[in-house]
């Protein structure tokens, strides 16, 4: 009688066990656990690709913002994850960096001496990425007399860019 007793609790046990820990296949959804784990997967992404996706990003951030009610030297909000900050520039007063400065003279020179001022990227910190783009030739702020370029100074953050890769 024990021995029954003894047999019938281990068989209660073992199929307790085994509805317990079995795994259902409408519980769990194989293609997203696939995903996931692909997407976790550390990949090795290169400085010109970082550069790449930066200038695309900047690029297509600012054709979405509306630069016409700008003023000079003010932030301007930006909703993107990748933008730390952004604000359109006429004089380097309120620059942070020195590249940031050495862009703005690049600009400033070139604006001066009636060369081509194009969009550009930057490596500005080992966290920021610079994406500049110079407002029009023809559009400038009067500081002191000077002509001056208007500039729009856009920092991306390169961490949040790299996950987004």
């Amino acid at each position: 009688m024990k021995r029954l007793i003894h047999s019938i609790s281990i068989l209660a046990i073992l199929v307790f066990l085994g509805t317990a820990c079995s795994v259902k296949q409408a519980d769990m959804d194989v293609e997203k656990v696939k995903e996931e784990i692909n997407s976790r997967k550390i990949r090795r992404v290169t400085d010109a690709q970082i550069v790449q996706a930066a200038y695309d990003s900047g690029k297509a951030i600012i054709e979405r913002v509306d630069i016409s009610q700008a003023t000079c030297n003010e932030s301007l909000n930006i909703d993107n994850d990748l933008v730390v900050s952004c604000m359109l520039v006429c004089d380097s007063t309120f620059l942070e960096g020195t590249k940031e400065q050495q862009v703005w003279s690049a600009y400033k020179y070139n604006f001066e001496n009636g060369l081509e001022m194009n969009d550009n990227i930057q490596k500005s910190a080992d966290s920021l990425l610079l994406y500049t783009l110079p407002v029009t030739e023809l559009d400038t702020a009067q500081v002191q007399n000077i002509k001056l370029p208007r500039v729009l100074f856009l920092r991306l953050s390169k961490k949040d860019l790299i996950l987004k890769m």
